[in-house]
């Protein structure tokens, strides 16, 4: 790769934990490589190629930029959709941008720096709302994903009886999530029930939501196994 071969670092675009894993978005070749998306909290992220010897600053090419809305207290509300649909119909392409988090009149997008200016410039609306846009320092954490912490006992650590209790459903259910490739771990696809998740995977079950698997806290008078996860809202 470039990276290795120019002794420079490079840059993906940005990638979705999926496409991540898909990718290899790991050590190739024994070039490190680095993932960040703009904020801790970031599920798409840029990938780095390189280590200290490389030239350049290994600065990501990522800008925050914070859109909100004219007035304000006389705004509809704007979801994530109105968010994305309004800055692709600037010309933008999906990858070119990272996460958006939004409250309704206010959003943070992380996204490239040539675009992250464009976006300044051009975004006038977003649906029928007048917006501002403008380059910002950071993502406040406010608007970090919310998280509740819970306790689940399960019979057992396999991914098919931890979807059962998370989800309120049948062992046979929480199977057949697994068997219709609705499931994935921190990206990659989960393709059997007996997987075990490790400590700090983010569980997506499509339809049903997500959740960090936190690990066990525990046992039961009758042995089963107590887990803690962390559920997003």
């Amino acid at each position: 790769m470039r990276s290795f071969v120019q002794n420079v670092y490079t840059f993906t675009d940005f990638l979705s934990p999926s496409d991540r894993y898909r990718f290899g978005a790991e050590e190739e070749d024994g070039v490190p490589c680095l993932s960040y998306g703009g904020a801790s909290f970031a599920e798409r992220k840029m990938v780095r190629y390189g280590g200290e010897s490389c030239y350049g600053s290994g600065e990501f090419p990522i800008r925050i930029v914070r859109i909100y809305a004219r007035g304000a207290k006389f705004a509809a509300p704007l979801t994530h959709r109105d968010y994305l649909g309004a800055i692709l119909a600037l010309g933008i392409e999906r990858n070119s941008m990272g996460d958006i988090w939004a409250n309704g009149t206010e959003a943070y997008l992380a996204a490239e720096e040539r675009i992250a200016a464009f976006i300044v410039e051009n975004l006038q609306s977003v649906g029928r709302v007048a917006v501002c846009a403008e380059v910002a320092q950071e993502v406040p954490p406010s608007f970090a994903p919310k998280t509740v912490e819970e306790r689940v006992v399960v019979t057992s650590l396999r991914i098919d009886a931890l979807l059962a209790r998370v989800y309120d459903l049948s062992r046979e259910a929480g199977q057949e999530l697994v068997s219709d490739d609705r499931v994935s771990a921190s990206g990659k696809p989960v393709t059997k029930g007996t997987y075990e998740p490790k400590l700090g995977e983010v569980i997506t079950a499509r339809g049903f939501g997500k959740f960090t698997f936190l690990g066990e806290c525990g046992t039961t008078k009758k042995g089963k196994t107590v887990v803690t996860i962390a559920r997003f809202l």
